[in-house]
């Protein structure tokens, strides 16, 4: 009797299955995981770089504004400084015209009194040598004490020239002697303040005569026909 040799086939290996199952599906899902992470990660970078970039522009900003603030507060203070010059200067200009004002005013209410020293001076001119003497050294010390505020006598002297801005002609008469205006007589004097008119000095004053401006028109027609007829 021929006996069948059978043999049975290999069992299946299930569990070494199921481990390359398990491989596989545990490869794929951590790709899965790793493309996430770099996507995940892509946009923290993304997000980081605009919150950056937002960062900077707001500073940016802040930092040209700070610029623009310091600009107007700089020329805020050039401006006040500017007007606080001007207000020093104003005030220098009201204090010194006041003080001259004053000082014009009292000068004026003085000269009267000078007036009447120079009359005292003239009476005793001839009369009284030593009174005279005396009170002509008063006058000079008073003159220089009022030069010191800046008070002068108006230039005024007989044989001078007038000068219709300085001097004021209370009189005049015809000279053929003369070729300009010019003072005969100082009547009073005039005075000035710091280059300032206060009062003009009363003079006679001595014009060329009509007959003498017509002789020396005439003689300047003449030399002026002989340069024409000149060849």
């Amino acid at each position: 009797m021929t006996m069948m040799n059978t043999t049975s086939p290999d069992p299946v290996d299930h569990n070494t299955s199921s481990l390359d199952q398990s491989d596989s599906c545990d490869t794929e899902t951590h790709d899965d995981s790793t493309d996430e992470t770099s996507n995940d990660h892509d946009q923290d970078n993304w997000a980081q770089d605009t919150e950056e970039s937002e960062t900077m522009e707001r500073l940016h900003e802040k930092f040209n504004a700070l610029l623009q603030e310091r600009k107007e507060e700089k020329e805020s203070f050039l401006r006040a400084q500017a007007d606080m010059q001007n207000l020093r200067k104003r005030l220098k200009k009201d204090q010194e015209e006041t003080k001259n004002y004053v000082l014009e005013s009292f000068l004026k209410d003085i000269l009267p009194s000078l007036d009447s020293f120079e009359q005292a001076l003239d009476s005793v001119r001839t009369s009284d040598q030593a009174s005279y003497d005396g009170m002509l050294l008063v006058q000079k010390q008073l003159l220089g004490v009022l030069e010191k505020h800046g008070l002068e006598r108006v230039p005024a002297e007989a044989g001078g020239q007038f000068d219709p801005n300085i001097h004021q002609a209370i009189s005049q008469s015809e000279s053929a002697d003369v070729d300009t205006e010019e003072i005969v007589t100082v009547f009073q004097h005039g005075y000035m303040i710091r280059e300032r008119l206060l009062r003009p000095a009363m003079v006679q004053v001595q014009i060329p005569s009509s007959t003498h401006n017509l002789t020396e028109n005439a003689e300047q027609s003449q030399d002026l026909g002989n340069q024409s007829e000149s060849p």
